[in-house]
């Protein structure tokens, strides 16, 4: 048996870091308040369908403790073994046609459970369903019987139609934090009776970004040699200790291309896959971007241009060592003289020259800025700002990761989701550029607020 399978939890207070959805939850089981329809969204391995497995014991439970089940009873061991008919999980990914659901759900659901008190749909990647296949389901969804719980998982919510999402309620789980991924790594180390050092778990904790399933999975995998240190890690996993990473970067930074190249070499040799090296180096910048924030961006422009290569370029290494030379081709702003850093910053933070008053209030009559200023929305005002963008990158960005949320007609509010840009937008350069496009679009000043927002946190405030 798989470590993943043998360490899945069984009740909500063993699910890692989602105690915001278990307490809520658990307080429904207790007071008997639950609903009928579920939505539970968030990142891959963070625990929604295990969570749907608890619901379904814990509201079928003949002895629950504390909302939980207690895996004991009659109940319980039936759908922890599988032997029941009322507890149905149907991957939506290999059934995504409506047939699918008529056959399977509808027809099905108005039969009365079994063998226990609920009768509970688990639909797992949700979002896989097809547009006929979303309107059948609706139509049971809304007027379900009382014994009929449908619980739905995805990774992408945005598919969800709204007449789907405004009958379900919706719980968001989270990506699991570094400090609880490794916390939860040692008690299984503990349990299985592994030799274990800190630095070897923080490794397989920063690969598995946030999702537990692939930590323990990394684990199942080193736990063979019995002892899971860095060394060990590194080799099995094919991943590259934050010592070599800094060395890499080191060499770039100081523009030692015999350096750099090496160091690549290096990564080659011993296996490191190039391509978890390039998230492994971005994630050792999120870690330092405040340290040398300059270096540390233009080196993070190289890295995404190779991560959106890679799954064209036929070769990994060489087109690292492309980039790489590129690089070194162009120039690291980080290392301009003075003077170069100062005309650059000048050339950046240029105020628009000013109008002369008589053609300034010649234009203002014509074009009524006040009245234009007022019927502007947020939308319109992003969508002109970056058509006036003239750097391709900066535009591109803002495109995928920024959204203008709030504007008055004196401020405006952009929510960036995107770390890495944010820090590269707090800079003042950046920063003055933008409200100087903005002040060319309403011919007034405008304050430009950023604030940074996680991606799940963004998707559920626009619900």
């Amino acid at each position: 048996m798989s470590l993943a399978t043998k360490y899945r939890p069984q009740d909500f207070d063993t699910v890692v870091e989602q105690k915001h959805i278990s307490d809520i939850l658990k307080a429904q089981i207790i007071e008997g308040t639950h609903g009928n329809n579920y939505i539970f969204f968030g990142a891959r391995g963070t625990g929604k369908t295990t969570t749907a497995r608890i619901v379904a014991k814990a509201l079928n439970c003949i002895n629950t403790r504390d909302g939980n089940p207690d895996n004991s009873c009659e109940h319980c061991l039936m759908i922890n073994e599988g032997k029941t008919f009322d507890v149905i999980e149907i991957d939506a990914a290999s059934h995504t046609g409506v047939d699918n659901v008529r056959e399977e759900i509808i027809a099905k659901a108005t039969y009365q459970p079994a063998n226990l008190r609920k009768k509970v749909y688990i639909i797992d990647e949700v979002h896989m369903l097809s547009k006929w296949a979303f309107n059948a389901l609706l139509k049971i969804m809304e007027e379900p019987p009382e014994y009929l719980i449908f619980i739905l998982a995805t990774t992408e919510i945005n598919k969800i139609p709204e007449t789907i999402i405004s009958r379900c309620q919706i719980f968001n789980f989270k990506k699991i934090h570094i400090t609880e991924n490794i916390a939860r790594l040692k008690e299984i180390c503990i349990q299985e009776k592994l030799s274990y050092t800190d630095e070897g778990l923080e490794i397989i904790a920063k690969l598995s970004e946030g999702c537990m399933r692939d930590s323990i999975k990394y684990l199942d995998q080193v736990s063979v040699l019995w002892d899971v240190n860095l060394t060990n890690c590194v080799q099995f996993l094919g991943v590259s200790s934050t010592h070599h990473i800094a060395d890499f970067l080191e060499a770039l930074k100081h523009k030692s291309s015999t350096k750099a190249i090496q160091k690549l070499a290096e990564f080659q040799e011993n296996g490191i896959q190039l391509s978890v090296l390039a998230k492994q180096i971005l994630d050792y910048i999120d870690e330092h971007l405040h340290e040398d924030t300059a270096f540390l961006l233009s080196v993070f422009e190289m890295i995404k241009t190779i991560i959106s290569q890679s799954k064209i370029f036929p070769d990994p290494y060489l087109l690292y060592k492309t980039e790489i030379m590129k690089y070194f081709s162009s120039g690291d702003t980080s290392e301009t003289t003075p003077a170069e850093g100062t005309k650059q910053v000048s050339a950046a933070t240029k105020p628009v020259e000013k109008i002369p008053e008589p053609v300034k209030k010649q234009q203002e009559q014509w074009i009524e800025p006040e009245k234009k200023t007022k019927e502007l929305s947020a939308d319109d005002l992003q969508a002109q700002m970056l058509e006036k963008i003239t750097s391709k990158s900066l535009k591109m960005q803002l495109e995928s990761s920024s959204k203008i949320t709030n504007y008055d007609g004196n401020k405006a509010d952009i929510v960036i989701i995107n770390s890495m840009l944010y820090e590269k937008v707090k800079q003042s350069e950046t920063l003055t550029i933008l409200e100087e496009i903005l002040e060319k679009i309403v011919w007034k000043k405008i304050i430009l607020t950023p604030s940074f927002m996680s991606k799940e946190d963004f998707v559920a405030t626009m619900m």
